[in-house]
Order: C-alpha cells, then structure tokens, then sequence
C-alpha cells in the first residue's frame, strides 16, 4: 500500500506537464490585494472552464485547455474586469476599478460554501444559521461536523488542530465564547495533507475572525450562569477585544469558569473466580475553576514580511469528589470517600514569520511553538492522602515550510520537528519521559483539466519515545514514510454535484497517560493506569465522499489500523476482587463508516441538517475479538430565526445499543436547544439554553472473570442564562489587506 502511494504521487506530478499553468494577481486602485475576487477561464462560447478564489494576498491559481479565450473577474464592490485570455498563460496583475452603489434593504446572496480539493471554506457572512449562535453552535451546520458529548467531530473524528486567525488553539474551551457572527470565515480541510504531525488524526479547522478598519476595535463582554440538579452547572465571564492599527493589530481573549458536575451511578460487580459481589452505590462531584488568558499579535516588519505571536496562559483547578456506600455479600453496608485535588498552569508561546513574493506567489513560512504545562496531582481515600504526583511537561516544535509554483501546480516542501520533555514524581516512584519526531515532507496540489483536481504528499517522520521509571527502562521507535492522496472531481459545476477520495497512511501518539503507572481509584474496587509497555499504532484510511446540489453528502471510508491502543477492564493478578481499566494494544482494528447528511430549509425560518452515521468495527486484542460489530448515530440540528432579532436552535441525538470489545453500550437520547433575543440594534443578547432530555450511558461489562452492570441515573436537565454584550469603534478608515491574520487555506476552485 505505502509503495503504491509513493507511485501515485509522482504519477499525478508527471500528469501536470500536459495541463496549462495560470496564476495572477488581483488588486485594487490603491494596489491592495483583494481577497476573495472570483476569476473564471471560459472557452470561446463562453462555457465556463475552470475557476479560482483569491486568497488573502490576492494571487489565484489555475489550469486551463489551450483553446481558452477570456478571462472575467468579479468582486463585490468592484466593477467586473474581463479581459482576452494571453497566450503565455501569464495573467500577471488585474487591477479592478471601485463601484459605489446604494443598498437599501437589500441583500446580496450567493453561494457560501467554497468546495476544494480536500476540504471546504464557508463565509459566515452570508450564512443564515450564524445568527445568535456561538461559533461551536454554528460549526454544526457545516458540512460533516458533529457534536457528541460536548466534543467536536468531523467525518467522525476529533480535529487534530483549530487555528484561530493563525493561532493554534490549545483546546476546544478556548472557542466555546467567539460569536458566529464576529466570524468572517471557517475553512476545513479534512486531512490536513503531509505537512501535519502523522501523529494527529482528524480534519484541520481554520477560523479567521473578522477585521476591524485601520484605528477601529470591536470586541464583547458574555456572562452567565448555568443551574442544573445534575450534570454540569457553574458560572462564567469572558471578554474579548480586537484593534487595527496602521502596522499593529492585537487580540485579546479572557474568560473565567467556575463549573460544577454532578452525577449520580449505581453498578454491581461480580468478580467470577472469588464468588464475591458487590453493589456500589456512588456520588460524584467535581469543583471545576479555569482561568485562561491569550494575548496575539500580528505585524507588518516591512513589504511582504509579516511577523505573528501568541502568549497563553491557563490554570486549572479540579477536586473530583467520590464518595461510594458499598454493600457486599453479608448485606453490611460501608462508606468510602476518594476525593482529589488536581491543578496545573500552561503557559504557551507560538510565534510565525511568513514572506511573500510579489512577482511569482512564491512564500517562506516559519512556525515555532513553546509549551510548559505543570501538573499537581494528589488523591485522598477516607481523607488520607494515598497517591501523588508532579508532573512537568515541556514541548517545543519548530516548522520551516516554502510555497510555490513548480511545473504546473503548488508544491510545499519543509521540515517538522517535535521534543517533548516529561518528568512524573509520584508518591511510590519516579519516571521521566523524552520524546521526538523529527520529520520531512512535501506536498503537491495541481489540476489536469477544469473538472478534475488532485493533490498528493510524501512525510518521512521517526517517531522515538523513551520511558524510565526507577530502574525500567522502555524505548519505543518507529519510522517510516507515510504518503497522502486526494482528488476531487467536479461532476456538473452548475448543479453542484462533486466526488471526493482522501487516501492517507499515518501513525498515531501515544500519550503519557497511556504509559503512566500511576493509578486514579474511583472506588476500593475500581482503578485506572497505564500501559509501560505500548507499541506505536499505525494505520491507513481510505475515504469517498458524494456531494449532491452542494446539501446532500453520502460519505463511505473503511480504517484498518495495527497495534491500535484501546482501554481494556481487567481484574486485578493479585486483588482479584479488584477491577481495573488498562491501555493495550490491539492486534488489528478494522472500521467501516457510512454517513448520510442533508441541509434542508423546510420553511424560510427553519433549517434543519439531519444525519445518519453507521460505524461497523472489526478486531482483536490478546483476550478480546469483535466480529463486525456496529454502532449507529443519529442527529438531528435545527435552526430557527424568527425574526431579525430573535431565534432558536433545538438539537436532538440518538444512539441505539453497541458492543466495543468487551463491553455493551447502552441507548443514550439527548435532547437540548436554546432560544436568543438580540436588544439595542444587536448590541445586546440575552440567551437562555436548555437541557430537555438526555439520558446518560450505561455500560455492561462481561469478562471470563468479571461482570460489571453501571447503570448511570444522571438525568443532565438544566437551563443556562447568558448575556453578551458588542462594542465596536474607532476611525472609518479602509482595512489594510496585508495585515490579514497568517492563515494557512489550501486554494478555493468555486463548485457553481
């Protein structure tokens, strides 16, 4: 498979030399780059042949047949340009003339959902779901994202980086408080291509916020609360703010929660070879507070040289409170108590350059990222202290990368290199973990005619993580060459009918919570630790996608993956009364997805995405097989505006039962929603969210010697109270395309 990749990709490299190159640049009177300008190639009759978007320094690229004869640009605001189609190919620099014209009360739409290869880029401008949302509550409407658990998904996967005008997030928390509509535009690519970590599956998410005028500033302050009998609860205050200046533009982003769980569980255990059962009737609570704080900035050093930095920091203060009355065989009933105080502090600091070339769209990009993250971990059984542990952990990354045009399409070629360093003092040992991977890689985009795109790259990344605790000493080392491909080909332009194929190969990470030893009691029968001796997990995954009239998507892929790590329940070699959870690896893991998605607008207020997921999964472990066992999901998002100020959003999930290795997952239903008024022409935003319904998961767990039923009686139903108040001002003055945030989107070809 990996050889045959490697072929692919040369193959599509040699095919581009029978396509025709065409690149250009589009400016304004000023000799401004403008973005998002639309540049079509058509044929003698006019036909349309191929096209291109602008990107944020206003070059485009494309491919053309020789009998090609005008080119026509057009961009809101300006006057359309068209012009004979020269003969060299070389378009060189359009300058297009402004166009004043009066709107009143009217709205110009068009489509705004861009699709390229591998991926997609969405305007929220002109996106009718974004009103009164939060971007994480807007996302769902895009095209193959969902939301399980609180957690993003795309094309089942959990994205392996969110970049927020060029800055990586560090989690999801830090998006949860954007406003859709302070949003300009959200580009997803759902590979990332060879220049990503092989190590970091899922889809890649670029949002870019809006930009304020040259002397202008924008920003809101959001505060609520949330009650709930059960489930999560809690306060919350957050502020941002945004300023442009002439060289200078700088974010800043706080937010402050103070979040409560609670959860309620019963769960008889039965341990096989000691006769013995248990009933384990147990309360958790969890104190959670986060603090977080993000300053960025981006200048302008000089002509096409533009300098970019972030700075984070976040504590975390977490006291997980168990406490659990257990009656055993005499009918004699005891009550224990695990308590933990865990808290940590991150400090991150990620810097980029990026130089860009007038005359042949050529770029040099260089992104450096630093992180030192502490941890403090301590836990309390019956208000002793019985385990603890400090954890240090610092990771550096360097990434030098250079763009351009080579025979006839984009190529990258840089270098990636990762160092982890982790040292874990714990109260019963010591261990520290060192960990690198550097890597190479190149990346080729072009098209062979004005249907058909493709893209192809080549990663050779040597993974080696070393494990020392006392006197064990553990080395894990893999290197290889990993290849990616995809194509897309445009089936009727006009429809919007497209097929996509995504093939990669990749490896995975191993966290060292998967290798730690050290043990987390949720009970005196039930415990949590990791694995010393993991093998790195590899895999390959092959995906299609189908794309009817720009709403309907039917998705099929299949994932096989070696030495994938999966936690497994035990019982406990010496304490057979005892079970725990611990990480292994499986032989071979086999997955099939089949998912089904379509944008409907029943009504001119009502948008609905409903979407049906089918996973079947195939494998084996030492102990455990799985013979094509599956998993269904069903969703349902709506989106409801009223009016021009006030609308809603209801969401509903379904999952039947499921087998995963040893365990059967039972049904679990949730059903929530949120209504919002906008006050004082949209300055003001009341949001009231709900919890309807849901019922949480219970598990069986059935083992040669252990039987476990959890039944979870946590009903999440609750309401959420939000205020969000806009501000915006400063000079009128016109937005300096060049201080645009470094965002790294793959070239836009428009499906019209």
């Amino acid at each position: 498979m990996c050889r045959a990749s490697i072929l692919f990709f040369f193959l599509m490299i040699s095919l581009s030399l029978f396509s025709q190159n065409i690149c250009g640049k589009v400016i304004d009177e000023q000799g401004k780059p403008v973005e998002y300008a639309n540049v079509i190639i058509l044929k003698n009759d006019s036909s349309f042949v191929c096209g291109d978007v602008t990107n944020e320094e206003g070059y485009f690229f494309m491919n053309a047949i020789p009998d090609t004869i005008i080119v026509k640009v057009s961009c809101i605001g300006f006057k359309q340009f068209i012009m004979p189609f020269p003969s060299a190919g070389d378009i060189g620099i359009i300058k297009l003339s402004s166009e004043t014209y009066i709107l009143d009360g009217v709205t110009i739409k068009k489509d705004v959902i861009q699709n390229h290869l591998g991926g997609y880029s969405i305007r929220l401008k002109n996106y009718e779901v974004v009103k009164g949302k939060q971007i994480t509550e807007a996302l769902e409407f895009l095209p193959n994202v969902t939301f399980h658990d609180a957690e993003l998904y795309i094309l089942n996967k959990e994205p392996s980086a969110i970049y927020v005008d060029g800055i990586k997030l560090n989690n999801l928390k830090e998006l949860q408080d954007i406003p859709a509509e302070e949003v300009e535009m959200v580009s997803v690519d759902y590979q990332g291509g060879a220049e990503r970590n092989t190590s970091n599956r899922g889809a890649i998410i670029h949002i870019k916020l809006k930009q304020p005028v040259i002397g202008g500033y924008f920003g809101w302050f959001r505060g609520g609360f949330r009650e709930t009998s059960y489930g999560w609860g809690g306060e919350r205050i957050s502020k941002s703010f945004k300023i442009q200046l002439r060289n200078i533009s700088l974010y800043n982003t706080f937010s402050y929660r103070r979040r409560l769980l609670f959860s309620d569980s019963n769960e008889e255990k039965r341990f096989l070879n000691t006769a013995k059962n248990a009933q384990i009737d147990t309360r958790f609570r969890n104190w959670y507070n986060i603090i977080s704080d993000r300053l960025s900035g981006i200048c302008q050093i000089a002509p096409n040289h533009v300098i970019e930095a972030s700075l984070l920091y976040m504590y975390e203060d977490n006291k997980p409170h168990y406490d659990s009355g257990i009656v055993e065989e005499a009918h004699s009933r005891r009550q224990t108590s695990y308590h933990s105080h865990d808290y940590s502090k991150t400090t991150q600091i990620q810097g980029y350059y990026m130089w860009n070339s007038d005359k042949d769209a050529k770029q040099f990009k260089l992104n450096i990222d630093y992180l030192h993250k502490t941890d403090h971990l301590s836990q309390m059984a019956d208000e002793e202290i019985t385990t603890w542990a400090n954890q240090n952990t610092k990771m550096l990354r360097f990434k030098p990368m250079f763009i351009g045009n080579v025979l006839h399409g984009q190529c990258k070629i840089g270098l990636d290199a990762q160092f982890i360093w982790f040292d874990d003092r714990q109260s019963s040992l010591c261990g520290k973990m060192k960990s690198k991977s550097p890597s190479v890689f190149i990346e080729y985009e072009g098209q062979l005619s004005d249907r058909f795109q493709y893209g192809a790259g080549l990663r050779y990344q040597y993974n080696k993580m070393s494990v020392s605790q006392e006197d064990k000493n553990n080395t894990i080392s893999h290197g290889g060459v990993y290849p990616n491909m995809q194509m897309m080909y445009i089936i009727n332009p006009q429809k919007g009918h497209f097929f996509n194929m995504m093939f990669e190969y990749a490896t995975q990470e191993i966290p060292y919570s998967a290798i730690s030893t050290y043990r987390i009691y949720n009970s005196p029968y039930y415990y949590i630790v990791g694995n010393p001796n993991l093998n790195i997990p590899t895999q390959w995954s092959l995906t299609g996608m189908l794309t009817l009239f720009n709403k309907l998507s039917l998705t099929i892929g299949t994932t096989h993956l070696k030495d994938d790590v999966e936690y497994i329940t035990k019982t406990d070699s010496q304490e057979p009364n005892i079970s725990f959870d611990q990480a292994i690896n499986a032989d071979r893991i086999r997955t099939y997805l089949m998912a089904l998605e379509v944008m409907i607008k029943p009504t001119k207020w009502w948008i609905a995405k409903p979407r049906m997921d089918l996973m079947i999964t195939s494998g084996k472990w030492v102990e455990y097989e799985m013979h094509y066992d599956m998993h269904w999901r069903f969703s349902l998002v709506n989106s409801f505006s009223f009016t021009n100020t006030f609308g809603g959003q209801i969401d509903i999930q379904y999952e039947p039962p499921y087998h995963f290795a040893n365990m059967k997952h039972l049904a679990v239903t949730d059903i929530h929603g949120g209504l919002y008024k906008n006050l004082l022409s949209d300055k003001l935003r009341i949001s009231f969210d709900f919890v309807a319904y849901r019922h949480d998961r219970d598990i069986i767990t059935n083992t040669p010697a252990y039987y476990s039923y959890f039944d979870n009686n946590t009903k999440n139903l609750g309401f959420e109270l939000t205020v969000t108040w806009f501000f915006k001002g400063g000079k009128k003055a016109v937005k300096d395309s060049e201080m645009e945030p470094l965002q790294e989107y793959n070239k836009i070809i428009p499906v019209r």
